[in-house]
């Protein structure tokens, strides 16, 4: 059995294995989307294998919000063992925040046509990463009071505390997605505009109060009901420890749990969809503005007004991530793979990579602003798979070669981690 002394101190297999993994989803949904241009329904799925991958996972940036929510269980717990103080804890969170959420909203507005306002994944992530920071630290305040009361308490009686109380934070994921589509009718939908750059595709706020209404409702990933995939995270980091000091018996039971739920969710996401659209129809790509919020929704695969869409993508990501605790961390081999270990260097670079996925379009973005000539939609659709492949892949390995020899440095971890120090 693994020990809780030394659980902590290591990075999570299983956690670097399936965001290595989903970065290369999220850059395969993008030469998708570029291919197909989001044109996705029941019907034509059917009928085209490709379009049918590409149905599927072109929604798949949820695997990086499981994953954080899951890191940051850990890199606080780390912390705590590490003995660091609750205002350390909270300062460098705070830091690695608003360095991503600044950073997030300039290289929005470099890719997405020079537009302000967007809430996307970089901001996503930085604002849950001081969310989820204090609630965790808040979560675990009565384990260290008792831990503080009973000096003779043994690891494995705080982590059943803690594992005890972990439906709490999938409620918390459960009541965000509930109260999403009330939060929208409150606050507002996203403004399709046919006139917007294809990339953009909605109309980007450009008052203070459309600000608060892009992080909450209205732009790529708001908080409602995104947030709610950070939490499912949160709540896969707290069964992890305490499902390693049981026995095999046990283990096997544990995992099976978080099986059926993730299958249940999955499935129940499946029929739903199918009542959905069987209700609807096959929605139609254009025009957006002539079409329900509910219709686009469906389409776009954002913001979804029924719960089918994010319980699809949590209890994906759940069932890959109880195989991967159960291979990697629970009965872990002396020697790593290489596929393990390129999927761990993935996980390390991944927002660096995330970053550079774009950067063609950056190039073609400063090319029509100084001499006028707009390539980005010119260029057919097998010039942009193959510059996205060339600027995703090519760079990223090149990315990942400099970064072993140079002692990861220049990448926006390595930034984060100057930052915090």
């Amino acid at each position: 059995m693994r020990q809780f002394s030394s659980f902590y101190d290591r990075r999570i297999i299983s956690i670097d294995a399936w965001r290595g993994i989903g970065i290369l989803l999220v850059i395969m949904s993008h030469i998708f989307h570029f291919l197909y241009g989001g044109m996705t329904t029941m019907q034509s799925a059917e009928n085209d294998p490709v379009l049918l991958f590409y149905s599927i996972f072109g929604n798949i940036a949820s695997i990086f919000f499981v994953t954080s929510g899951a890191s940051a269980w850990f890199s606080v717990m780390r912390q705590l063992s590490e003995h660091r103080s609750k205002r350390y804890i909270i300062k460098r969170s705070a830091i690695r925040s608003a360095f991503l959420i600044i950073f997030g909203y300039v290289y929005d507005f470099l890719v997405y046509d020079f537009r302000v306002g967007i809430f996307g994944t970089l901001q996503l992530i930085g604002t849950m990463d001081i969310i989820t920071t204090l609630i965790i630290l808040r979560f675990v305040s009565r384990e260290m009071r008792y831990r503080y009361n009973n000096p003779e308490a043994t690891s494995d009686s705080i982590n059943r505390l803690m594992n005890d109380r972990s439906w709490i934070i999938m409620l918390i994921a459960i009541i965000i997605v509930i109260l999403s589509p009330l939060m929208r009718v409150l606050v507002g939908y996203p403004v399709y505009n046919s006139s917007v750059d294809l990339m953009v595709y909605c109309e980007t706020p450009i008052t203070p109060i459309g600000w608060i209404q892009a992080l909450l409702t209205t732009s790529f990933f708001p908080i409602f009901p995104w947030a709610a995939y950070f939490f499912i995270g949160l709540w896969i980091g707290v069964k992890i420890n305490p499902i390693a000091k049981l026995t095999l018996i046990e283990q096997k039971k544990e995992l099976k749990k978080m099986l059926f739920l993730s299958f249940f969710m999955l499935i129940s996401s499946i029929i739903s969809e199918i009542i959905v659209e069987s209700i609807l129809g096959d929605v139609v790509y254009l025009p957006q503005n002539l079409q329900s919020n509910l219709a686009v929704e469906l389409m776009w695969g954002i913001q979804p007004t029924t719960t089918s869409f994010f319980f699809f993508y949590a209890g994906f990501s759940m069932i890959f991530m109880s195989i991967f605790i159960y291979h990697f961390d629970m009965h872990p081999v002396d020697k790593i793979s290489r596929s393990t270990k390129i999927l761990s260097q993935l996980s390390r670079d991944c927002l660096t990579i995330y970053v550079l996925q774009f950067i063609w379009v950056i190039i073609l973005r400063f090319i029509k602003l100084f001499d006028g000539i707009d390539l980005l939609y010119s260029i057919p659709d097998e010039g942009i798979l193959t510059l996205m492949i060339l600027g995703a892949f090519v760079l990223a390995m090149l990315f990942v070669s400099f970064h072993e020899k140079h002692q990861y440095r220049y990448g926006i971890e390595w930034m984060m981690h100057k930052l915090t120090i």
